[in-house]
């Protein structure tokens, strides 16, 4: 997807981000509907498609990670000690890459343990969030700033 530059208030979006101690991606929760159809946590369509898949396999507090990803009949591994994008910060992750048809915005369903428990959400980046026009996720990043690091 091609980056749009966005001014708010004639600030660049990452100004517009610093400034208000916003990250540049944050947390969502999921959503399915009636018919068990995971939605769009941008836009609430029920079509979305699934791609790459990234698993991070590590024992608790474990220094190396391995780590495989899954894309178009590829599969690459590494096992070193960088776990970067590891939803969980000292243990297994997994990562599904998706697409919505309805706004077209690349999204990221995770899952991650943390202590005993299974956290699911969506990662969005806040410019993506801008492009789905649901500016009621805005109000929900601000009042709740459920940010998280990219």
């Amino acid at each position: 997807m091609a980056t749009k530059h966005f001014k708010v208030n004639e600030m660049s979006l990452s100004e517009f981000i610093k400034r208000h101690g916003l990250q540049d991606v944050y947390k969502l929760p999921m959503s399915i509907n009636s018919d068990g159809h995971l939605l769009c946590p941008c836009c609430d369509y029920a079509w979305t498609h699934h791609g790459t898949v990234e698993i991070f396999d590590r024992a608790e507090d474990e220094e190396m990670c391995l780590h495989t990803v899954a894309n178009h009949r590829k599969v690459q591994t590494n096992y070193d000690s960088s776990a970067d994008g590891n939803p969980s910060l000292r243990r297994d992750g997994l990562i599904v890459h998706f697409t919505c048809e309805g706004c077209s915005i690349e999204t990221q369903l995770t899952i991650a343990q943390h202590k005993g428990q299974t956290e699911m959400y969506f990662v969005v980046r806040f410019e993506d969030m801008l492009l789905s026009h649901r500016h009621d996720l805005e109000e929900t990043a601000f009042k709740n700033r459920k940010f998280c690091s990219s």
